[in-house]
């Protein structure tokens, strides 16, 4: 069965405005030296990836190597600010390094207290019947209640 043309048409731009609407990418031309290229196709081939997710990782990657960058030079600022508070110089850290491993050294060297007493396990019962004889007393009658009944009675 036809339809009528306007609603091809209608259908159509549905989808248009489908594929528009759900598309979160946008085409990026690259241009690449043929040897850079052959060595992009190949990893892209032996990691099971389009070009496209190779690209995106590479850029992923560089992100993070470049933050991880810009860390370590917030770092370095800090410990410049805190060594010129301290009037500390750059021919002194070799110096203060050298101490400080010799004197966690010395402290590993240390005698310590004794977190723990180890003593010999008791040897296990031979047999499980019997094991606590001699080591109950009965001191009354084990039948009856400890306390006069009287003293069961709600007040």
């Amino acid at each position: 069965m036809h339809q009528p043309p306007c609603l091809d048409h209608a259908k159509s731009c549905q989808v248009l405005l489908y594929n528009i609407l759900m598309r979160n990418t946008r085409t990026l031309s690259v241009t690449l030296p043929p040897d850079m290229l052959k060595r992009a196709q190949s990893i892209a081939k032996k990691e099971s990836r389009t070009m496209s997710e190779l690209i995106r990782e590479a850029l992923r990657h560089y992100e993070r190597r470049s933050h991880v960058s810009s860390m370590w030079a917030d770092v370095n600022a800090y410990g410049r600010a805190q060594a010129a508070r301290q009037d500390i110089r750059e021919q002194d850290v070799d110096r203060m390094v050298h101490e400080a491993r010799a004197s966690t050294r010395a402290n590993k060297r240390a005698p310590r207290k004794p977190v723990a007493k180890l003593i010999p396990a008791e040897k296990p019962a031979d047999d499980l019947f019997g094991y606590m004889a001699g080591k109950v007393k009965i001191v009354g009658d084990i039948v009856g209640p400890a306390t006069p009944l009287e003293d069961w009675e709600s007040k």
